[in-house]
């Protein structure tokens, strides 16, 4: 069953989290105790896993880290890898990293110029970080485009199709990176993962759900009317286009 009430609504103002990435990884893994050996080359980074963010972590605006140690072979890839440390302690953090393990590349250790294969330690921070810079009545909108984008990904088998591909594609595009989306785009897209997620995570929701849902959603977008219009008057009609749906 969907929660409508969802506590997660309320947000922190000046940022949006579900756009956050954890891809700030220590780019440094801990050096191994061979590195002191000449001609030694420790792995290093190509590509940091981008986990998602734990989910009761995020309902609770929870920020934390992982420790985590693994096994890069000679083809600068990851494996056994297991949890070393993470802090706050059962808030899945460490999960979260061993799950996006399998995309992250390394360049292998050398030794000579020849590839070996190492043990290394690393930290993954997750942080909510300000990618929008609103200012105090946003936080209202914000809300009523979240709620419109998590009704949209809960019952995303009542959309158009090619809206609902359009949401799925901006969706996946935003998992890589955030930067160059508009302030809308990414609330919407937060709320949609959300809704998709509880999806997943307790099957699709019914149509009388549903339109609670819309309901809830329409009831935060019309209580929100004197916050655009608050918001309107204190930005530029380039700012404005930022927070406003295409057409």
């Amino acid at each position: 069953m969907l929660a409508i009430g969802l506590t997660t609504i309320a947000l922190i103002l000046s940022v949006v989290p579900g756009t956050v990435l954890a891809q700030d990884a220590n780019v440094a893994a801990e050096r191994d105790a061979e590195s002191g050996v000449a001609g030694f080359t420790a792995p290093a980074w190509l590509q940091m896993p981008n986990p998602d963010y734990p989910r009761e972590a995020y309902r609770a605006s929870t920020e934390g880290e992982a420790r985590v140690q693994c096994i890069v072979n000679k083809n600068g890839l990851a494996g056994a890898c297991q949890i070393v440390s993470e802090t706050p302690a059962g808030m899945g953090f460490g999960e979260a990293v061993l799950a996006a393990m399998a995309a992250a590349r390394w360049r292998p250790a050398m030794i000579d110029g020849a590839p070996v294969e190492r043990s290394v330690q690393f930290n993954v921070p997750f942080t909510f970080l300000p990618t929008v810079k609103a200012p105090p009545e946003a936080q209202q909108v914000i809300e009523a485009i979240r709620a419109e984008g998590y009704a949209s990904g809960a019952c995303r088998h009542l959309l158009d199709a090619q809206l609902a591909a359009r949401w799925d594609a901006l969706q996946q595009e935003m998992d890589d990176s955030i930067d160059g989306y508009r302030a809308y785009d990414q609330i919407f897209v937060a709320g949609y993962k959300e809704g998709r997620q509880d999806v997943r995570e307790r099957g699709r929701p019914q149509s009388s759900e549903c339109d609670r849902l819309y309901d809830w959603a329409r009831d935060a977008g019309k209580a929100s009317q004197a916050a655009y219009q608050k918001l309107d008057a204190k930005l530029t009609l380039e700012e404005r286009a930022q927070w406003r749906p295409l057409p």
